[in-house]
């Protein structure tokens, strides 16, 4: 069995995975997207950002903060990517770097219910963003080990 998601990235995958159809997921995870805030300075100044392995224009920044606890930005410039996006930055805010570091990709598409609803790329696009979110704390000196304990 997978590990437990952090808590509020839980509960926006399963508000996304509630709906039986998939269009209706979409549009829930549309709708997540609108609410992702302006990208921050850190994040439009910042190199390294553009996920690569997306179908849209996405970009990402995770760096941790002061106290240790994730500091995340995005942009996207579709609407579903940009709720994959959302989906990130609102679940695993506050959540400390080790956190993210040990997120599995593959299961945060699975609990949200986007394997079936969203088409190949975009989950792959998922995974990328997570990826290059791992590199950049990785970067950051943010240790792995410190997330499997």
């Amino acid at each position: 069995p997978d590990p437990p998601l952090p808590r509020r990235l839980a509960r926006l995958a399963a508000a996304l995975r509630a709906p039986r159809e998939p269009r209706e997921r979409l549009l829930r995870l549309a709708r997540l997207g609108e609410r992702l805030p302006p990208p921050s300075t850190a994040l439009v100044v910042a190199d390294g950002t553009r996920v690569s392995g997306c179908t849209s224009v996405v970009d990402v920044l995770a760096r941790p903060s002061g106290s240790g606890s994730l500091r995340l930005d995005g942009a996207a410039d579709s609407r579903l990517a940009r709720g994959l996006v959302a989906l990130l930055v609102q679940g695993l805010r506050g959540e400390r770097a080790e956190t993210l570091l040990a997120l599995d990709p593959a299961q945060v598409a699975r609990a949200a219910g986007l394997v079936g609803a969203l088409s190949p790329s975009r989950v792959n696009g998922l995974g990328a963003m997570i990826r290059l979110m791992q590199r950049q704390l990785a970067e950051a000196g943010v240790a792995a080990e410190a997330a499997a304990d």
